[in-house]
């Protein structure tokens, strides 16, 4: 599936879901959606294969669901490690030469969504302003900045035009803070 759309295998399922899957051997959609990884949009997607053939494997060796036993963690994942989790996936993809439009396709994200990812590692230094926005356009979105602060992206946008997008205007915001830094 990975090699059908183009990703790492971990985009489709981490091995902590591969491993529930092989431990739990859920035999119906509903014990499926108990299993990690598999949320609404993996579920619809992946659900059916990993489920037929996971019931073909119980089947044939005479296993039964043990759904019942996996213990449910009290604690999720904070919000912040979801987050962060999937700002790390984009940017892996933006390192492997993968454009913010394609990234966005793969990741049925939006382009502003994955613009906003990679500004995130603008700010901690790990990408570079201009292998996301033009050094022309930097000098611009830096005087809007001067003008009109960068607190709210609204101003900004109204003064740059149509040409400068929100994604580059954050990219360039990100990398001012960071240069103030030192």
């Amino acid at each position: 599936m990975a090699n059908e759309e183009n990703v790492p295998a971990y985009i489709i399922f981490s091995d902590a879901t591969l491993l529930e899957l092989a431990t739990y051997l859920p035999q119906n959609e509903e014990e499926i959606a108990k299993v990690s990884g598999f949320g609404e949009v993996k579920l619809a997607r992946y659900g059916k294969f990993f489920l037929e053939t996971v019931k073909t494997y119980c089947l044939a060796r005479k296993l039964e669901s043990k759904i019942s036993e996996k213990i449910i963690k009290r604690e999720q994942r904070s919000k912040n490690d979801s987050e962060n989790n999937t700002k790390m996936i984009s940017y892996d993809l933006f390192r492997r030469g993968k454009t913010t439009s394609q990234i966005a396709q793969i990741r049925q994200l939006a382009i502003s969504t994955i613009e906003g990812h990679l500004a995130f590692y603008i700010l901690n230094g790990q990408i570079k302003v201009t292998e996301l926005v033009s050094e022309q356009k930097i000098s611009r979105i830096e005087e809007a900045i001067k003008k009109y602060g960068d607190i709210a992206l609204l101003p900004l946008k109204q003064f740059l035009g149509e040409d400068v997008s929100y994604g580059e205007i954050r990219a360039v915001v990100n990398y001012l803070r960071w240069k103030k830094r030192g």
